[in-house]
């Protein structure tokens, strides 16, 4: 493959699901923990899916994919310092 056809072609491809929980976040084992630390609530997982293979040697091309694709922007919170939950898409000032 040519380096010219790489940047044309997305190698990966997110979907956000938004309907996918955390188990593990809901025992109650852990909800124990989350809250002797001050975390229960203030802590929350978003799942996305990909259409690819992941292999080891690809994994700067994955991660750059992940934060550049358009579901991803969209839909992945993230904090912020004041505390309020923004998505990625409008703290980016890239592109």
């Amino acid at each position: 493959m040519a380096a010219g056809d790489e940047a044309s072609e997305p190698r990966f491809a997110f979907r956000y699901l938004p309907q996918k929980t955390c188990p593990a976040l809901e025992h109650g084992d852990t909800q124990g923990r989350l809250r002797k630390w001050g975390m229960y609530g203030r802590i929350t997982t978003q799942a996305f899916s990909f259409d690819q293979h992941f292999k080891v040697y690809q994994k700067d091309e994955f991660v750059k994919a992940f934060f550049n694709d358009p579901n991803v922007s969209t839909n992945l919170k993230l904090l912020t310092a004041s505390g309020q939950w923004t998505t990625l898409a409008k703290l980016c000032f890239c592109k």
